[in-house]
């Protein structure tokens, strides 16, 4: 039986929503990607504007720092290993906020440096983060449900980017371009919330499809179509 577009994005919406895993993975990276967008869309302008940072030195730091993300995929899995997958990926989002609060509070003299290394906390925290969200999300949905759930996912995580810089571009005119930094920085600190009330933070391994009771529930309610 043939099963409409707007079937299956509900059907993968409500797997997303009833999962635990899947919902706090979708839920960090909505966090996360939102947060980072508002500091990043005035993290330029202030960069140049107030710190009278130039596009070479603003290359050069984006060309160091961005070496986080080749760390970050390196390592993922040594780090997960020895940490079990939960605590990898707490620890991992955990980067984001130290690493962009070094640029919120640095002086103008050190705001190169301190971007650079926001950058590679930053990578290294994307890079990580990302190899074990996508495990954990995969590990977890039956594959007959993979594409759409995949599809939901991406749309709520990758949708979020482009409202984060609305809300930045907005925040910047209302408010300053440092004080939005800050309003993004403090986001960033709270990205770890979903994974602190959900299973994930007790995680050591990938778990089966069928793990956890939640996931069957979730399944109970699919339309018979969807199967």
């Amino acid at each position: 039986m043939r099963v409409s577009f707007r079937t299956d994005i509900l059907v993968g919406l409500r797997y997303v929503v009833h999962r635990p895993y899947v919902r706090a993975v979708a839920s960090t990276a909505c966090m996360a990607n939102l947060s980072r967008a508002v500091a990043f869309t005035v993290l330029l302008i202030y960069a140049v504007r107030e710190a009278g940072i130039s596009p070479v030195e603003i290359g050069i730091a984006f060309a160091i720092g961005n070496v986080g993300f080749f760390v970050g995929g390196l390592s993922a899995t040594s780090w997960t290993r020895r940490l079990g997958v939960g605590r990898a990926m707490i620890g991992s989002i955990l980067c984001f906020g130290p690493g962009m609060t070094l640029v919120a509070v640095a002086p103008h003299s050190l705001l190169m440096p301190a971007i650079t290394a926001m950058l590679f906390l930053n990578g290294v925290g994307i890079a990580t983060h990302g190899v074990n969200q996508i495990s954990l999300r995969q590990s977890v949905t039956p594959t007959r449900l993979l594409a759409r759930v995949s599809a939901v996912t991406r749309l709520l995580i990758m949708g979020a980017l482009p409202l984060g810089a609305a809300l930045g571009g907005g925040l910047g005119s209302l408010v300053g371009l440092h004080t939005t930094l800050v309003i993004g920085t403090v986001g960033l600190y709270l990205v770890a919330i979903p994974y602190l009330v959900s299973p994930v933070r007790t995680l050591r391994a990938m778990p089966e499809q069928d793990d956890d009771l939640a996931g069957s529930e979730a399944r109970s309610r699919l339309p018979a179509d969807a199967a």
